[in-house]
């Protein structure tokens, strides 16, 4: 069993976000790939764009629940409704799922771009008392 360390991709996500405004997880793995970022695991790196998306909405996941982003839900599409809705409750199983979740938009919450204007460091998770980059690893 090893473990993957997600703090890069936390802070290239969330740095994308304040540069954009708003960000899917498409064009964040898009832009991840183009950059050379990776995840980051106790037996290596992976370049993979998919376990970079997976990873990425993971970060989301997280960010999501701290309060400091949100979903931007102005025109979702019914397949992207579907994936949030099987998303909150741990269920996505189906490519078409993650691929319509992936197409979300999500922006920072009300007071969280001003956060980090003031440095990335200064971007602290209110549910866990972190700072950006964080996430520490998960086990897979």
């Amino acid at each position: 069993m090893g473990h993957a360390h997600y703090k890069n991709l936390s802070r290239f996500f969330i740095r994308l976000l304040y540069a954009r405004g708003t960000l899917t997880v498409h064009a964040a793995t898009q832009q991840a790939v183009k950059v050379g970022e990776s995840l980051q695991a106790s037996c290596g790196s992976y370049d993979d764009p998919l376990e970079i998306a997976m990873a990425l909405a993971e970060v989301v996941n997280h960010w999501e629940r701290a309060g400091a982003v949100k979903r931007v839900t102005d025109n979702l599409t019914p397949e992207q409704e579907r994936a949030l809705f099987l998303w909150e409750k741990n269920r996505i199983s189906t490519s078409e799922d993650w691929q319509a979740f992936d197409t979300v938009s999500w922006r920072f919450a009300p007071g969280w771009r001003n956060r980090y204007s003031t440095g990335p460091y200064a971007f602290h998770c209110s549910h866990c008392s972190h700072s950006v980059p964080h996430l520490g690893s998960v086990t897979y």
